[in-house]
This record gives C-alpha cells, sequence and structure tokens, in this order.
C-alpha cells in the first residue's frame, strides 16, 4: 500500500482538529502529517487524536511535497491560493465554502455519490458539502433508492458550532453571562443565541430565503442527481453546541411499506435507526449525534395527512460527520481504493 505525506490546513480550527483526529483514528496510510495555519506564534501546538501537533505558519509553508491536502473551513485562504496549491498529482479537499457552487469542481458526500469520485479530478480539488447537506444526503439516498423522491421538507435545528470556536465560546458566555445577570455581550450572532433560536441563518434574499437554506437545497439537488427536486427547508440556529437536528416530511414517487422501509433504512450505510421504546429513547443531538460517525434516524412514521409520505427525525454530529469524517472518507476513497 502507498503512503502519502499528508498536510492539514487551518489544523487549529475545530475541523482541523478533528481531521487530525481522524486521520490517526482510522489509520490513513501516511509516512507524515502536518498542521499548518495563519497566524500562528512559535510553538503553538494543538491536541488531538492523543497527540500534540506543532502548528506550522502556512503563509510560509512549501507544500510542494505533499500529496494530500485537507482544508478545513475559513482557513484564511482565497479560492485562488487553494486551486494553485492543487496541482500536478496533489489532490486537495476542502471542507469550507470556496468551490461548493463551483460545477467544475466535484462535490462529495461519501456513501451519497460516489460516482462523482469515480475517477480522480484532473484539478486535483474536491469540494464537500456543507454539514446539514451532507446528513440529509446519507438519509434520502436509500429512500430515493427504494421508492423515489417526489417532495421533501426540511426544519433543521442547527449547532453554532458550524460557525467555528467564536460561535462556540460566544454560547458558553452568553449563558454564564445571563445566569449570574451580568449584561450580555453579542459578538458573532446578531441576537441572543443563549436560551433562545434564531430563525434565519444567514442574510436572507428578496424571496426570504435565507443563505443555509438556499446553499443546502442547490446542494441536495445535485448529490442525488435530482435537480428538479421539490425541496424546502427552514433552518433554525439553536443554542446547542455540537449536533444538528432535522425533522423531514419526505413525498415518495412509490407507494411504500413501513416495515420495509424500516429495513431498508437500518441496513443503509451511515445510519442508525432507533427504535423507540418511549419518547425517552428518541435520538437528540447531545446524547446521540455529538462525537458519532453515524446519522441517528427516530420517529420514522407514516405522515398521516398524506399517504405516500412519511416523517422521520435525525440527528448527526455536524464536525465530525457532516465535514472532518466526510473529507477522509473522499480521501480513502481517491488514494486507497
Amino acid at each position: 500500500m502507498s503512503r502519502y505525506r499528508v498536510a492539514v490546513l487551518g489544523a487549529n480550527s475545530l475541523v482541523g482538529e478533528l481531521l487530525l483526529e481522524l486521520l490517526v483514528e482510522r489509520r490513513f496510510p501516511a509516512i507524515e502529517i502536518r498542521a499548518f495555519a495563519l497566524g500562528v506564534t512559535p510553538g503553538a501546538q494543538v491536541s488531538a487524536g492523543g497527540e500534540d501537533w506543532d502548528l506550522e505558519e502556512l503563509a510560509a509553508a512549501d507544500l510542494a511535497g505533499f500529496d494530500l491536502l485537507l482544508a478545513a473551513p475559513r482557513t484564511g485562504l482565497e479560492p485562488a491560493q487553494l486551486r494553485a496549491l492543487a496541482l500536478g498529482e496533489r489532490l486537495l479537499i476542502d471542507t469550507g465554502a470556496s468551490f461548493r457552487a463551483d460545477p467544475q469542481v466535484p462535490l462529495a458526500a461519501a456513501l451519497v455519490n460516489d460516482q462523482a469520485l469515480a475517477e480522480r479530478v484532473p484539478s486535483g480539488l474536491v469540494a464537500t458539502p456543507t454539514p446539514l447537506a451532507v446528513a440529509l444526503a446519507t438519509v434520502l439516498k436509500p429512500l430515493q433508492a427504494h421508492c423515489g423522491l417526489r417532495r421533501v421538507q426540511v426544519s433543521s435545528y442547527q449547532a453554532v458550532s458550524d460557525l467555528g470556536r467564536e460561535a462556540v465560546e460566544e454560547l458558553a458566555q452568553q449563558t454564564r453571562q445571563l445566569l449570574t445577570f451580568q449584561t450580555m455581550e453579542n459578538r458573532v450572532f446578531s441576537r441572543q443565541i443563549a436560551f433562545n433560536c434564531l430563525p434565519m441563518t444567514g442574510a436572507g434574499d428578496a424571496q426570504g430565503q435565507g443563505d443555509e437554506e438556499a446553499t443546502v437545497t442547490g446542494e441536495l439537488r445535485r448529490l442525488l442527481l435530482q435537480p428538479e427536486l421539490p425541496l424546502s427547508l427552514m433552518a433554525v440556529r439553536v443554542p446547542v453546541f455540537y449536533g444538528h437536528g432535522a425533522a423531514l416530511t419526505v413525498e415518495t414517487q412509490r407507494p411504500f411499506d413501513l416495515t420495509e422501509l424500516r429495513a431498508v433504512l437500518a441496513a443503509a450505510p451511515g445510519l442508525r435507526l432507533v427504535e423507540e421504546a418511549d419518547s425517552a429513547s428518541c435520538p437528540t443531538p447531545v446524547t446521540d449525534a455529538s462525537g458519532e460517525d453515524l446519522v441517528s434516524l427516530g420517529r420514522l412514521r407514516r405522515d398521516p395527512s398524506h399517504p405516500q409520505a412519511l416523517q422521520l427525525w435525525l440527528v448527526a454530529d455536524n464536525l465530525r460527520q457532516g465535514s472532518a469524517l466526510n473529507a477522509v472518507r473522499i480521501a480513502e476513497s481517491l488514494l486507497l481504493r
């Protein structure tokens, strides 16, 4: 088996730390793994995967000898700089937003659209979808194969860690401030996030659709190869540190047997179907998603208002399952097959 030189860009971020952790955990065949970030101080380190990693200054880095570059969101590099790094035989997998909308760059979710990775992309550049799109596509793909998708409605409840370490710290700080009767401060969020729900993630367009809603809708259609799929999404930011939740109503193209559908989902890769004995058994972001590789499903039932529709609930670790693990799986698919 070949062994590779790997660089993690933006290694001091939440996703960067998880990329390092997963490379160690999954025993990626690397002869060298190094961690880079912009603006690091001499001697700076990050801890991940049971190891302490020296942080190297990305601005001065010579990456010519690396085979695989894994870029965390918000590395500080411009798209043109990232594109320039994906040269020759080198593979760059970007977990940020720089190339998600670029039709010339493969948008890949492992376990969902492996056909996008059937051949090594000439540019050496692969984009990964938003974490919510990865979780939703992991569930919708087996449903699409079994009974077809006619219409999908989603209400998502998204953790603050999507926005990085500063958002996690702001939720924690606001919680402390409110519980100790101090003046609350906003920096990342325009409004209070602690003990609150923000019914739009990002700016809205002229039709009132938020940035996240438009992005995830487009990515799902692309991942599922169903560009005309009627799909609506309401994205809500909730005061949870890690783990997204989503409630889905799926209208199918063909009739389905609920028992068969349960078996299909239980056997699908990347999924865990939770059989609820009572409400206390339903999967939640904190108890069933945080730190987990699988998307957990619960509350699977027929829609009482429509004979050919089902309703279900999912939870997934947005940073691990939806971002870092997806990137490492893509690398394994392209380099280790």
